[in-house]
């Protein structure tokens, strides 16, 4: 009889860690699920994937580093470069942009306030970067990897894109902190730039190297920006039909 595999999931109520169990579980693995002591059991994002009443265990998230120490456990690290998905969190850019251009289709909303819309980042799919995750894991030795796209892009491109999967027109006005997103078709300003979103240090521009992992792990990033961020707006968009806003 077969032995079925266990695996320990920390952090397993954020995005990455509900897209790791899922896909753990499709692998016929028992899932262990760990969360930092003294945070909200908050499982909406283990429901959206549907595997909140899968055969999942919690343990206290200080039990990891005890097991570490004591049975020298096989672990990888994965230095990964933005990876975003319908369940990143709605204080990150990204859904901030989706769900707030959204809630403006619905009316719910009236504008979307940006900070540094010229900064770039490395952004791809979570679900491509936890199978990155799994493929380090069946690797003879342990080792580290950068999970990344290997492109960049700005802000403003992100809005771009999320404007027209949800139908705007969207046209830029100004500059700097002048700058404004209008929508053609309506000639409303939906979004604009506040100087209190700007942070004090920032990284003008990130983009990762993944060369490694494509060479050793043969894994690559197979979503592009354009589809991801559709999947993005899409959601966020039945979560404004529905009054889901806050997820």
């Amino acid at each position: 009889m077969a032995v079925r595999r266990s695996a320990l999931v920390t952090g397993i109520t954020g995005q990455d860690g509900a897209y790791l169990c899922r896909l753990l579980l499709s692998k016929g693995c028992r899932v262990y699920g760990a969360f930092r002591r003294g945070a909200s059991l908050n499982l909406w994002r283990l429901h959206d994937p549907g595997v909140a009443e899968a055969d999942i265990d919690f343990i206290p998230f200080e039990l990891l580093e005890y097991y570490r120490e004591a049975y020298g456990l096989f672990a990888c690290s994965g230095i990964l470069f933005n990876h975003e998905r319908p369940l990143r969190g709605i204080e990150f850019v990204t859904r901030k942009i989706t769900s707030g251009l959204a809630s403006i289709r619905e009316g719910h909303q009236d504008v979307v306030e940006l900070g540094n819309l010229e900064a770039k980042r490395d952004w791809g799919f979570a679900e491509d970067s936890v199978e990155g995750m799994w493929l380090m894991l069946q690797q003879p030795n342990a080792g580290d990897y950068v999970l990344a796209t290997g492109q960049s892009s700005s802000v403003k491109e992100f809005c771009k894109l999320a404007a027209a999967a949800l139908g705007f027109g969207l046209a830029w006005e100004g500059a700097d902190q002048d700058a404004v997103g209008v929508d053609r078709r309506s000639g409303r300003t939906i979004i604009r730039v506040n100087p209190k979103y700007y942070r004090l240090a920032d990284v003008k521009s990130l983009r990762g190297d993944a060369s490694k992992a494509r060479a050793k792990l043969g894994w690559s990033s197979k979503t592009s920006l354009p589809e991801l961020v559709d999947l993005m707006a899409q959601a966020d968009l039945r979560r404004a039909r529905a009054g889901q806003l806050l997820f």
